[in-house]
């Protein structure tokens, strides 16, 4: 999908389970991240169902055990991965995205 028809969806209220974001455009990636890290989780909620975590500090298991939790007192959660390029075998989340957990919102 190109950038209008992801902000149109997400300006609808309308989520996906994974998106993995990438182009030679740094400035629709950071838009498209920024609204969902804006209108995902309501404010109140997100010291316990958003998280966002750095790719040189993780592994494949580590991200898909952070999108199997559950979210606490919400629908859903946010996890957010910076700078996926530096998570090695990072093809290894192949597996999760295709069985992803509807209560989660895996933003690479």
């Amino acid at each position: 999908m190109k950038y209008p028809e992801i902000i149109k969806e997400l300006k609808a209220g309308t989520y996906r389970p994974v998106y993995l974001l990438m182009g030679d455009e740094p400035y629709f990636i950071n838009k498209i991240t920024d609204h969902i890290i804006e209108h995902a989780i309501e404010e109140d909620q997100k010291s316990f169902n958003q998280v966002v975590l750095y790719g040189q500090d993780l592994t494949p298991d580590q991200i898909i055990e952070n999108a199997k939790r559950f979210p606490m007192m919400s629908d859903r959660q946010l996890v957010v991965i910076k700078e996926a390029k530096n998570v090695k075998k990072i093809h290894e989340l192949l597996k999760y995205t295709q069985s992803p957990l509807d209560s989660t919102i895996l933003l690479i």
